[in-house]
């Protein structure tokens, strides 16, 4: 999951020595060929109602205020390297070409039909006008005019659109690992949306209605109008009631779906390459809905923090909320709920979980069921110990339990069995198994084959059953049945 936060301008703030604003003289300072107007020489310049030519030289932040402003960033604002720039009302042009790699400039371009042109450092850019949020922040307010942004080089993300507004405006982001943020699925044909050279990402925020994303085509379609973009690798979509549609390509596609508001109905198609398809909060999804992942090594994450997620590669089955979606395609997931349900089928699967209770089948294949630490969804919190059952299935295959008391039986194949924490119940099958119980009380059996088991700290019971086993007890006090054994008390 791959989130942008804004530059705040608390942080802005907080990182220059504040002193009161000043007009300084303009000699000699020009920005785009014309004279300055306005120079700055303290931490902050304040422009005019009218029109102003601000150079900003050792000033960090600039409040351009009212008029058609020209506005060129140039100085190293003091002994920081964040800058902040309030373009205010007006047609206005900011220009940060001269700055360097290394910093950054949050720029609010405000009200007006304005230009920014970037360059080596890192922009933020808000189209439309500055709305304040609660944490004192920026979040992405009206905008009505036709803007034009292009940051060049270094890592930018610019926000444009706005509720209810069509969107007619022109982003270039240029070189770097760059985000561009729609605030609305409204823009139009003449909007342009070019993520540039670099890993680049598209989102969508908010916005009710079918929507149509195809990244072949490189086509945006909503209620307002068609728009256009190129060079974006991964898109996030945060969708309301309506039909989303996602078209994918034949390379490695990564889409993130974020019902927010309402309950979507999904069509997403990502044909060839390896792709990874989430969704979260995959709280409720609509009837009729469809992933369908196409050829390659697919990965599908979804995550809630409320009721039950189950999938089903062999019936091509996906359970939210309810509803039944049609799975078609996939390889591997991750899924995290309170209660979790995953089945493989005959390919080799990877399936891993994280929540309160889970049931894990593994099929025909190779497979790798496991626990996995959540370092996606930080803010979901399970009051629970997190309990699963696991079965392996035929193939070679690979089980890895959680911290809570788990149950744990091998297949045919020759598996690799590991309980973690918790007082286990481990189960070898046929085939050479490695076993190891982990922490807590296990109770360790390998089954038919020549197996290799072994216990942790706490007092394990490790069985061999038929074949020569070997079996370690490692701490405790162990009881071991096999005919070799290594620190068993019992």
């Amino acid at each position: 999951m791959r989130r942008t936060t804004p530059l705040t301008t608390a942080a802005l703030l907080g990182l220059a020595l504040l002193t009161p604003a000043t007009a300084a003289t303009a000699a000699g300072e020009t920005c785009r060929g014309e004279a300055a107007t306005i120079v700055g020489t303290g931490a902050t310049v304040t422009g005019t109602e009218g029109r102003d030519v601000i150079v900003t030289a050792s000033s960090g932040v600039v409040d351009a205020l009212g008029g058609d402003d020209l506005i060129c960033v140039t100085g190293p604002g003091g002994n920081s390297n964040l800058l902040s720039v309030d373009a205010g009302a007006g047609d206005d042009v900011v220009d940060t070409t001269a700055l360097p790699a290394g910093f950054y400039v949050s720029t609010v371009l405000g009200a007006g039909a304005d230009t920014l042109a970037g360059g080596p450092a890192s922009d933020t850019v808000y189209a439309g006008e500055k709305a304040i949020t609660s944490n004192g922040g920026y979040s992405h307010g009206a905008d009505t005019e036709k803007d034009t942004i292009e940051t060049g080089e270094g890592d930018d993300t610019a926000w444009t659109g706005a509720a209810g507004t069509p969107n007619r405006d022109v982003v270039r982001l240029g070189v770097g690992t760059d985000r561009l943020y729609l605030g609305a699925a409204n823009a139009t044909s003449e909007a342009v949306l070019d993520g540039g050279e670099g890993q680049d990402g598209l989102r969508l925020i908010g916005g009710s209605g079918d929507l149509a994303l195809d990244m072949a085509a490189g086509t945006f379609t909503s209620p307002q109008g068609t728009a256009a973009f190129t060079a974006f690798d991964f898109t996030i979509l945060e969708v309301g009631t309506g039909t989303v549609a996602y078209r994918g390509t034949e390379g490695d596609d990564e889409v993130e779906l974020r019902p927010v508001d309402g309950v979507p109905t999904l069509d997403v198609t990502t044909g060839g390459g390896d792709d990874d398809v989430t969704i979260e909060p995959a709280t409720a999804i609509g009837t009729g809905s469809r992933i369908d992942t196409g050829a390659g090594t697919d990965y599908l994450v979804a995550a809630t923090d409320t009721g039950r997620l189950a999938l089903d590669l062999a019936t091509q089955r996906f359970g939210v909320g309810g509803v039944d979606a049609v799975a078609v395609g996939l390889e591997d997931a991750f899924l995290m709920a309170p209660e979790v349900v995953m089945n493989g089928d005959d390919g080799d699967n990877e399936l891993r979980w994280n929540g309160c209770d889970a049931t894990l089948r593994g099929g025909l294949g190779d497979d790798y069921l496991g626990w996995q630490f959540d370092g996606i969804f930080e803010s979901y919190k399970f009051d629970c110990t997190g309990e699963v059952s696991m079965n392996a299935g035929d193939g070679r295959d690979t089980l890895r339990g959680s911290n809570a008391d788990d149950l744990l039986i091998g297949g045919r194949g020759h598996d690799t069995i590991e309980g973690r924490g918790g007082d286990d119940r481990v189960r070898g099958s046929r085939g050479n198994d490695k076993v190891d119980g982990g922490e807590g009380r296990d109770k360790v059996s390998g089954g038919a084959g020549n197996d290799v088991l072994k216990g942790r700290a706490a007092d394990d019971v490790l069985f061999g059953g038929p074949g020569r086993d070997r079996v370690d007890g490692s701490n405790g006090r162990d009881r071991c049945v096999a005919e070799r054994k290594t620190r068993c008390e019992r």
